[in-house]
């Protein structure tokens, strides 16, 4: 633990620090404000140049419903108890009601579902 100056002739940094006579921050302290004040003027140079006024979002990032079903199944096989094969027999059922006609109409039912939950 460093010991706080009790005189006035002690060169101490504010952090505790030995310093030299001449300076007010020891070399760890006054490295790192340099560092911050670049960091600083690199960071408003930077967007001075290189950032367009929009009105819209940048970017916009969606998320496959396969990858949430994938998350779904997983969080259930670790948290609910779900085991393997009622996995496997559920994958089975879904790749044998894609070979049916009812596959356009779920199709349907999912994109409208998707669609009603992206609304503003």
């Amino acid at each position: 633990m460093r010991r706080i100056p009790l005189a006035i002739t002690e060169h101490r940094c504010p952090c505790g620090a030995r310093r030299s006579k001449t300076s007010r921050l020891c070399r760890k302290c006054s490295a790192r404000a340099r560092w911050h004040r670049h960091k600083a003027w690199r960071t408003s140079k930077n967007l001075s140049s290189t950032a367009p006024e929009r009105s819209e979002p940048a970017m916009t990032v969606s998320i496959p419903l396969v990858a949430i079903f994938g998350i779904l199944a997983f969080v259930a096989y670790r948290y609910i108890g779900l085991r393997a094969w009622h996995a496997t027999v559920a994958l089975i059922f879904g790749f044998l009601l894609a070979a049916t006609t009812a596959a356009p109409e779920i199709r349907n039912l999912l994109s409208g579902l998707v669609t009603w939950l992206n609304k503003p």
